[in-house]
């Protein structure tokens, strides 16, 4: 039996930057009850020890209808000890109204 998801994240090390096509794909709204993502990714650099140090390829996207707010992102590690060749990302989130949040279709 499936349950449906009030909230959803997608994150990682995307390896593209934001406005990549591959990326756009995370905008589009298909309608057909397919997950819309919101995208509250600031231009703070992730990228790390290797590559360009200056780019934004780790992200984190939420789908959680009305009933979520965004309140901060924070890049971890930054000038101290690397757990990765990235620098990690951290988003905070609020629960305004836990009856508004997303929930997929019911069969």
């Amino acid at each position: 039996m499936q349950q449906p998801a009030a909230i959803t994240f997608l994150g990682g090390d995307f390896n593209a930057k934001r406005d990549n096509g591959e990326m756009k794909k995370l905008d589009q709204k298909l309608g057909d009850g397919s997950i819309v993502f919101a995208d509250y990714n600031t231009d703070v650099p992730s990228q790390g020890l290797f590559g360009p140090p200056d780019q934004r390829i780790d992200y984190i996207f939420v789908s959680a209808g009305s009933g979520l707010s965004f309140v901060c992102e924070r890049m971890l590690f930054a000038n101290h000890y690397r757990i990765s060749d990235h620098i990690g990302v951290l988003h905070s989130y609020r629960i305004d109204d836990p009856n508004s949040l997303a929930r997929l279709p019911q069969d």
